[in-house]
């Protein structure tokens, strides 16, 4: 599998998705200024490549701008993102283990909100 440092677009969508959240149902490790944690989700994603190819990227300092999006587009940026950062020791670090929590979170709410899921609980699938 390759890596790649992902486009700071990526991290800026995941980073407001995360300032919008209660900050006591976040850990942590994710809590804090935007320019802080994307910088440390640059970093983490630097460290994963560096690992993978034993080449250091660039270093480029990280200054928080707003994307919006929807549900499944922050689905898609956490997914990708952890995708990159799937490298050597860096998925058993407390911010991708935190992060892939969120994902699945996301991915759940996304999940429960289809019309198949809906249908099922009022089948009864739960009784």
């Amino acid at each position: 599998m390759s890596a790649f440092v992902v486009e700071k677009r990526t991290i800026d969508r995941i980073v407001t998705y995360l300032q919008g959240q209660k900050s006591y149902a976040l850990p942590e490790v994710l809590r804090g200024d935007p320019d802080t944690l994307g910088a440390r989700l640059w970093a983490l994603n630097a460290e994963a490549v560096s690992q993978r190819y034993t080449k250091e990227p660039e270093a480029v300092p990280y200054v928080h701008s707003i994307v919006w999006g929807t549900l499944t587009e922050t689905a898609i940026a956490l997914d990708c993102y952890l995708a990159q950062c799937a490298e050597g020791n860096v998925q058993e670090s407390a911010l991708y283990r935190a992060l892939s929590r969120v994902k699945e979170s996301v991915f759940s709410e996304i999940v429960s909100e289809t019309p198949a899921w809906k249908a099922a609980i009022k089948a009864g699938m739960w009784t």
